[in-house]
This record gives C-alpha cells, sequence and structure tokens, in this order.
C-alpha cells in the first residue's frame, strides 16, 4: 500500500512538472524516462527502508526534488507546481505526526541563511526556487537529516562543476539536481549517519 502511495506521488509530481515546464515551450519536452525510473526507484526503496508514518514527509520530499530537478536541468527553473504542493503536504504531515517543531527547526535556519544569500547576491547566486525546494526538504528531514542533505547536495554541485571544468566565477549551478542527490542519499543512508553523529557529540 505504502509503495502504490508512493508511487501515485511520483505520477501526480512529474506530470506536474511537465505541464509547468511545457508553459515555456512551444513544443512540450517529453518527460524524462531516466528522471522518472529514479522516481520510481526511490519510491520503492523508501517504501522498504523507512519507519512509516514517520518517513513519509521525507520520502514525499525526495520524490518532488527529483521530479523538479528533471526540469531544472533542462530549463533552469524549479517550478511552484511542484514545490509548492509539495510543501503543503509536507507540512500537513509534520503537523499531523506532532512535527511542526522538528520541522520548524529544519526549515527556519535554512530559509533565513539562504533567504539572506538570495538577496544579497540579487538572485545571482541562487533563485527563490532553489529556496522553496530547500524548505520543502528541511521541513521534511528536520535539522539534522537536512544538513546532511544540503551537505551531500553542496559536495555534489561543486564536484560536478570542476569535473565539467565550468569552476569559475559567474558560471550557473542549476542546484535541483544535486538537492535531489542531497535528499535521496539522506533519504537512504541518512539516519545511520545521524545516529552516529548524535552519538558522537
Amino acid at each position: 500500500m505504502l509503495t502504490v502511495i508512493l508511487a501515485s506521488w511520483v505520477v501526480l509530481v512529474f506530470i506536474l512538472a511537465w505541464i509547468a515546464e511545457s508553459g515555456l515551450r512551444s513544443s512540450p519536452a517529453p518527460i524524462s524516462v531516466l528522471a522518472l525510473a529514479v522516481g520510481f526507484a526511490v519510491a520503492g526503496m523508501a517504501a522498504r527502508v523507512m519507519v512509516f508514518p514517520e518517513g513519509l514527509a521525507p520520502a514525499i520530499a525526495t520524490i518532488s526534488l527529483v521530479a523538479a530537478a528533471q526540469a531544472d536541468a533542462r530549463s533552469g527553473f524549479l517550478f511552484d507546481a511542484v514545490t509548492l504542493p509539495s510543501a503543503v503536504l509536507v507540512l500537513i504531515l509534520v503537523a499531523v505526526l506532532g512535527r511542526t517543531g522538528e520541522a520548524a527547526a529544519g526549515a527556519l535556519p535554512v530559509t533565513a541563511a539562504f533567504g539572506a544569500t538570495i538577496f544579497l547576491s540579487r538572485g545571482r547566486v541562487l533563485g527563490m526556487g532553489d529556496l522553496k525546494a530547500m524548505f520543502v526538504m528541511a521541513a521534511a528531514f528536520g535539522p539534522l537529516d537536512s544538513a546532511i542533505a544540503l551537505l551531500v547536495a553542496s559536495l555534489s554541485g561543486i564536484g560536478t562543476t570542476i569535473v565539467s571544468g565550468r569552476f569559475q566565477r559567474g558560471a550557473e549551478l542549476r542546484f535541483g539536481p544535486h538537492l535531489a542527490a542531497g535528499a535521496i542519499f539522506t533519504l537512504l543512508a541518512g539516519d545511520p549517519i545521524a545516529r552516529a553523529l548524535a552519538r558522537g557529540s
């Protein structure tokens, strides 16, 4: 049943991303088969490894980021059509589970820090779409897991930029795919890391 729920969310958010991206093009690009396969794989693995119902919000957020990443990689936009419904659903889930405080502890520092970065850089470093996607992730994962996800996303972004030879001042970085990578890593491997960090602190 859980796999069906998550698979249905994959279908929905990919359709929403496709509709939003289609608004930018005279001939809509097809949904990426690879990205869709990743979305279904994440749904299947999450259903097997996560603790229900606590893991539902992180799984929903991760699937949403995979769908948003596909559009970001092609168009440079993380569309509200994906991030806003995802944010609403994540906030409903954390409220129902009594995890509002944990969600706020994750989302508020991320929103403040990266919001300030956007303001000070006038949108040259990150955009509002990135900020909304980060909010979804941080609210779903909470403070420690979202920090792990952002670290992995940042390392992924830096590594990819260096390997591609585009590591220079003013180079554009579409952060959506890296946020998705950080969320996938944390969804599947973040709990052991978080427990190890908690024991060591």
